[in-house]
């Protein structure tokens, strides 16, 4: 009886943290470099501004998003949870390109201020 009783309590505590886990985002664990512009029930609008050499707080959780570059960057770097990283290609003030969802550490590693618009499509039906 105590056993299936500690599987079920064990299994509840691994869920409840799975999911706290999972909710946090850019705007919970690294509000110094994201802001929240704009929330319905069809888009999020994130701003993230990160000045020279700036590294966010933390590895956080992102949605499938639109990028407006509205500085451009050069430098700007994204860590993974397993170490790897990479640095993206040069980009232009008003560049528009599709980011896919992941766990990431953005890094700005140049000596100029990046800042971009995420635009997040909710899956709920707009009308």
């Amino acid at each position: 009886m105590l056993r299936p009783l500690c599987v079920l309590v064990s299994s509840l505590y691994v869920v409840s943290f799975c999911s706290i886990a999972a909710a946090q985002t850019d705007l919970e664990l690294d509000p110094a470099h994201h802001k929240l512009e704009f929330e319905n029930n069809c888009v999020r609008v994130v701003r993230a501004s990160f000045g020279p050499h700036e590294k966010s707080a933390a590895l956080f959780d992102t949605k499938d998003a639109v990028i407006v570059e509205l500085t451009g960057s050069e430098g700007f770097k994204l860590t993974f949870p397993e170490g790897n990283s990479i640095t993206l290609p040069t980009n232009y003030a008003g560049q528009v390109s599709w980011a896919r969802a992941g766990r990431i550490q953005p890094e700005n590693t140049s000596d100029t201020r990046v800042e971009y618009i995420a635009i997040e499509p909710k899956g709920n039906a707009c009308n």
